[in-house]
């Protein structure tokens, strides 16, 4: 067996450990091997707060690496019960899976593959033959049973033996990885294969599992998974091939091959327990950490919450500090910024009297002898108010963090927007397991982003964009238009967010604009620019400010890059992530405050 199987057992994480055991000496230098370059981003939002209100840190990655190889041993293990007979699943899967074989480059990769049902079955050893693996493929037959546990072990003893081969001089070693497709649960129960998937993580596998159907184990398969990105809960069998085309995508495009981050907060920073996004490998008192497997050239983005426990101003993590491995098996290490924090008193509470003002006919004073033998009428004299307290409770504040700055009144001024929404195929997959489409997120935020545009005075566009881009309603003030082309959002290829932009540009020029009005473009996409470069994003996004148009930019998932998009938006603060598509809809009403709101209006008195 090698010896350097990626230091072994935990990879990246051992090594990470002991660095960052102890605080890193001031002049200490990155740790690097790999020609990759990472630009690292961290800030927190707001950076102005109360004590006792939250921050919302995110921590950004990405990468850029010289042409490198991408050497992977890849087992394909798919359930082969009777029940995948129904609903013509079976035949899926050999499709979906020989789509995936054919995408190989079997110069520097191998392919095997393994079933399970009554047991698990070696159906072909990890082989450089494209052929040997499809006809495996497409010779799986169906039994009794779903030995997931099975599965698993064929898979491992078969990596194992492929570990033993003497490899081609000059190829690195190559990544393992494991896809296990099931459509069920355990049968018997007891073999549902945990413990070798934890056994099979610890050797440095990168673990991808898929259920199809509607009666898949989804928990268990999500578990199996090296993390939840890595899992595909696909309910249609006949959208295996797509699902299968996003995990070639994300293997053969890799740039890095592990990557652990290790957060290190200080004392007076509490982390919101359950707030981050992904969910952190591990939460211990002071520090937590993330483990990636597979990281593509866009990187890695992370949220999660602070609260700040001092006033004054602080920085929000001791250090922050990313070790990784790249597909050749050199390591790196990059170090993020700190952002920092100004955490103000909160306001004094104070109760509020509600008074009753009731007049009496008696005079508040009575006149003297001397007044009332004066000639003349006598004097009438003004009736003296008395305030009658009523008891009421004492109104605590609130503090909305996310509201700090948009106090300003969207009444004076108009607003013509431009929604720009990504119709690319990969919307129409969900951000994790179990959550909402991102397109019906996206159409659901846009719908109620209408809610808060006012009728007669906003007027909203709707542009789509794929490989091109196609204005669905123009500027004007019938936003039923723009609701009922929200239902019929059409789907396409590519994500060409230059396109999209330029559209919306065409759309504010061509619309007879208005004084005094607020133009906005506000743009969602899922994915990075292709079939154009970011250089043409950036050109696009220069055009539509040129223009006069604020943009807004909403990256949704993981798959973005957050730096192109920070640019695209011109302001970080008008750059949003929505790591899940439940988030849209909040961001798309906080940006619908901001848009009639120049910058600095109505700012509490800050700055």
């Amino acid at each position: 067996m090698r010896v350097n199987r990626w230091l072994f057992a935990a990879g990246v994480a051992v090594a990470i450990a002991a660095v960052l055991g102890a605080t890193r000496p001031a002049d200490a230098q990155p740790r690097r091997d790999s020609p990759c370059v990472l630009a690292p981003g961290k800030w927190a939002d707001p950076a102005r707060l109360y004590r006792g209100a939250w921050t919302t840190v995110t921590l950004t990655s990405t990468t850029q690496c010289p042409a490198q190889l991408i050497p992977l041993h890849v087992v394909l293990s798919i359930d082969a019960s009777l029940s995948m007979r129904n609903n013509n699943k079976i035949q899926d899967a050999k499709r979906a899976a020989s789509t995936f074989v054919e995408q190989v480059d079997f110069t520097n990769s191998k392919v095997g593959v393994t079933s399970f049902s009554d047991v698990g079955y070696i159906d072909a050893e990890v082989t450089d033959e494209r052929g040997r693996a499809l006809s495996a493929i497409n010779g799986l037959e169906l039994r009794l049973g779903t030995d997931i546990q099975g599965g698993l072990e064929k898979s491992r003893d078969i990596l194992r033996q492929a570990r033993l081969r003497e490899r081609p001089p000059g190829l690195p070693e190559p990544i393992e990885v494991v896809i296990i497709l099931s459509d069920g649960r355990p049968a018997p129960a007891s073999r549902d294969g945990r413990g070798v998937a934890r056994s099979l993580k610890s050797d440095g596998v990168v673990l991808m599992s898929i259920c199809v159907g509607s009666d898949c184990d989804v928990n268990l398969m999500r578990s199996l998974a090296s993390e939840p990105r890595l899992f595909f809960n696909v309910r249609d069998s006949s959208k295996l091939v797509a699902a299968y085309d996003r995990i070639a995508h994300q293997l053969l495009e890799a740039h890095l091959a592990q990557m652990t981050i290790v957060d290190r907060l200080p004392d007076n920073m509490r982390y919101v327990a359950g707030s981050a996004n992904p969910e952190p490998l591990t939460v211990e008192p002071g520090r937590i950490t993330w483990l990636y497997s597979i990281i593509p050239r866009t990187g890695v983005t992370i949220t999660y919450r602070l609260e700040p426990l001092e006033v004054g101003f602080w920085p929000t993590n001791v250090e922050a500090i990313a070790a990784f491995r790249d597909t050749e098996g050199r390591v790196g290490e990059v170090v993020f910024p700190v952002p920092t924090v100004e955490v103000l008193e909160p306001p004094t509470p104070t109760p509020t009297a509600s008074a009753t003002i009731t007049p009496t006919d008696t005079p508040s004073r009575t006149p003297t002898a001397t007044e009332a033998a004066t000639a003349g009428p006598t004097p009438t004299l003004s009736p003296t108010p008395t305030s009658t307290p009523t008891s009421t409770p004492i109104r605590r504040p609130v503090y909305l963090p996310l509201a700090l700055g948009e106090l300003c009144d969207p009444h004076r001024l108009a607003a013509d927007v431009v929604l720009v929404i990504d119709v690319s195929s990969s919307m129409g997959f969900p951000t994790r397991d179990g959550g909402v489409i991102k397109r019906d997120a996206a159409r659901d935020a846009a719908r109620a982003f209408l809610d808060a545009m006012r009728p007669g005075l906003d007027r909203v566009a709707l542009v789509a964009f794929a490989d091109g881009a196609e204005v669905l309603v123009s500027l004007g003030g019938n936003h039923g238009a723009v609701r009922a082309a929200l239902a019929n959002l059409p789907r396409r290829e590519g994500t060409r967010i230059d396109a999209g932009l330029s559209a919306a540009v065409a759309v504010l020029d061509g619309a007879g604009r208005r004084s005094a009005t607020a133009e906005a473009i506000l743009l969602v996409t899922d994915g990075q620019p292709t079939r154009s470069s970011e250089a043409d994003v950036r050109a696009a996004a220069d055009k539509a400010r040129v223009a006069g148009a604020t943009l807004y930019a909403v990256g949704l998932g993981a798959d973005v890059n957050p730096v192109l998009l920070r640019e695209v938006a011109g302001d970080p603060s008008r750059y949003y992530a929505a790591p899940g598509a439940e988030d849209l809809t909040e961001l798309y009403a906080r940006i619908a405050r901001l848009i009639p709101c120049p910058t600095g209006r109505g700012m509490l008195g800050w700055p």
